[in-house]
């Protein structure tokens, strides 16, 4: 793997052609990337003076149109003592889409789309049920009872953004992908169990709790999605957790087949938090290592965006469709060692580092870099999940998210231009 080759210059003007206004984001100076920070469109709830802001766009990220289109994830939730137990102050909340569109200089709200059932029912973001993507995670109330599973509970993380209007969107408890009209009503839901319509592979059933299809893209020219899971498969649960191996996930939409091919982390426990086309065979993707910059104690150590060219990857689809994927040897994917791909004929996408977010002159100070979109050969578009300004408070309730600075969290977008354009071929 290549060292970082990128730094950051001046945005250009080319980039207003990106804008439904005449007037371009100002240029910022050689080196420094432009912060848009969004504003919350609303107070959801205050719980016991700590506000939960509506906020939280910023699992996902799309543009088109001229419209700029930012996904919240399953709704304002934090950890509870026990493992896999959540609190949720707004059980009530369904994901939705936000859409800005650019005024002068800022990104300004235009309109948020729920996402809701042809009846009108909204989807919430509790907990799936056992059978349609259950994770072990255990939803709690403020009054501290336990919340029923939601069958129509999804965890909302990768957004494309289609021409028409329409969406699809990916997440993290099934994992499922929907595709979605306009208006937010969800008319088809794909994901890896038995029953009517199409399927994804079978083995993404074995998602980590909260590691599931965490970024989504379309492949240019095509109608095929490129969805990566966040972590390896809990296939089984000992192998993935020591395992570099991620599937990434292409779903053609128009015939329902799919072929699965391989992304290694840079180390065991890395994540990646989303991707984004640049060509029909390279992306950029943001891996991490879910720690938190200029933490005191702990720092985050990796932070960085990866182009991956998937030129020649092994297809390691399991054609039988069986629970556990294509076997090599007996074994599953998730339980091969990195070093033994090659000699069992599997060969991986191929990554380089585009940008360190860490690199002291970005300073990049968000632990969730969690959107991204490609604007142009040269200037890309990252931002982070607010986890709408809320964090545990050690208690059993929630505080304000702080940043190193000790300011409570946004949602901020950072349009960086790269020094290199990104390239459709070596």
């Amino acid at each position: 793997m290549s060292r970082s080759i990128s730094l950051l210059v001046a945005l250009p003007a080319v980039f207003a052609a990106c804008t439904p206004t005449p007037a371009a984001p100002p240029v910022p100076e050689l080196g420094t990337p432009r912060r848009i920070r969004l504003a919350p469109v609303a107070e959801l709830a205050k719980v016991n003076g700590v506000p939960v802001e509506q906020g939280g766009f910023g699992s996902g990220l799309a543009v088109t149109g001229g419209s700029w289109y930012f996904l919240t994830d399953r709704g304002p939730n934090v950890d509870l003592a026990t493992a896999d137990h959540k609190l949720f102050p707004v059980p009530g909340y369904a994901p939705r889409i936000g859409e800005f569109r650019w005024r002068r200089d800022s990104l300004a709200f235009v309109r948020q789309i729920t996402l809701h059932l042809p009846d009108g029912h909204p989807l919430s973001g509790l907990p799936a049920p056992k059978g349609l993507g259950a994770s072990g995670e255990v939803g709690h109330g403020l009054d501290g009872a336990e919340l029923a599973p939601d069958a129509n509970g999804v965890d909302t993380e990768g957004l494309v953004a289609l021409p028409d209007g329409s969406f699809w969107v990916s997440e993290e408890y099934g994992p499922w992908l929907l595709y979605v009209d306009r208006d937010g009503t969800v008319r088809e839901r794909v994901g890896p169990f038995p029953g009517p319509g199409r399927r994804l592979p079978a083995v993404l059933a074995s998602r980590r709790s909260n590691r599931g299809m965490e970024g989504l893209a379309l492949v240019p020219g095509t109608m095929t999605l490129a969805g990566l899971m966040q972590g390896p498969l809990d296939n089984p649960k000992a192998a993935g957790r020591n395992s570099r191996a991620l599937r990434l996930v292409l779903f053609d939409t128009r015939s329902g087949t799919s072929r699965q091919l391989v992304y290694l982390t840079e180390a065991p426990g890395n994540r990646i938090t989303e991707v984004a086309a640049v060509s029909a065979t390279r992306f950029l993707v943001v891996e991490i290592d879910g720690k938190v910059p200029r933490h005191p104690t702990d720092p985050s150590r990796f932070m960085r965006i990866m182009q991956v060219d998937i030129t020649g990857a092994t297809d390691v689809s399991d054609s039988a469709d069986g629970p556990r994927g294509r076997l090599f040897g007996g074994r599953t994917l998730e339980e091969l060692p990195s070093d033994s791909l090659a000699a069992l004929g599997i060969t991986p996408a191929s990554t380089r580092v585009v940008v360190d977010l860490l690199d002291p002159a970005l300073a990049y100070p968000y632990d969730k870099p969690e959107g991204l979109v490609v604007v142009d050969r040269q200037t890309i578009a990252l931002v982070n999940d607010d986890d709408f300004g809320i964090d545990a408070d050690g208690k059993g309730g929630i505080g304000p998210k702080r940043g190193a600075d000790g300011a409570v969290i946004g949602n901020e977008v950072w349009l960086l231009r790269l020094a290199a354009p990104l390239q459709d071929s070596r």
